[in-house]
């Protein structure tokens, strides 16, 4: 499907969506980042990534996980679809 980018907005994606991201965690292999206490890591804008819930040594009180995404604004919205930036 061929859809102009300025007409984006109006889609709804959220189904093949969630379906595409089902099916890719399924058959990718994980790459597990353990970042310590006060650190920061930063991905490729197009890489797929998920949180996976403390496990039982986790310590969600004492340290407070916190995660925050940092999206820039880009000029045109299929930037984001280009490999060369």
């Amino acid at each position: 499907m061929d859809i102009p980018s300025v007409l984006w907005k109006n889609q709804d994606i959220t189904e093949i969506y969630h379906q595409a991201r089902r099916e890719a965690f399924l058959k990718c292999k994980p790459k597990v980042i353990v970042v310590p206490v006060g650190g920061s890591y930063i991905l490729h804008r197009l890489a797929l990534h998920g949180i996976k819930p403390w496990g039982k040594a986790g310590r969600s009180e004492e340290s407070a996980r916190m995660i925050a995404y940092f999206r820039p604004l880009l000029i045109k919205p299929e930037f984001w679809l280009d490999k060369s930036i």
